[in-house]
């Protein structure tokens, strides 16, 4: 985030996490534990770093 900007990163993420996260109840009950598991831990790992963005916008926002 430091090098590309706050919204250059938690864009795609966010994107990418909301993906996933529709993509799990499509699936459906049929496709198996495995591509579900799968599919929750993309989601994991692309939710975005809020709280470090936040932490880096509070000086801004008590001055």
């Amino acid at each position: 985030m430091d090098r590309h900007g706050q919204t250059a990163v938690h864009l795609p993420a966010a994107v990418l996490n909301a993906a996933f996260l529709v993509a799990l109840p499509l699936t459906g009950p049929y496709s198996g534990p495995v591509l579900a598991t799968a599919i929750v831990v993309a989601g994991g790992l692309t939710t975005p770093s809020l709280e470090a963005g936040l932490r880096a916008l509070w000086p801004s926002v008590l001055l």
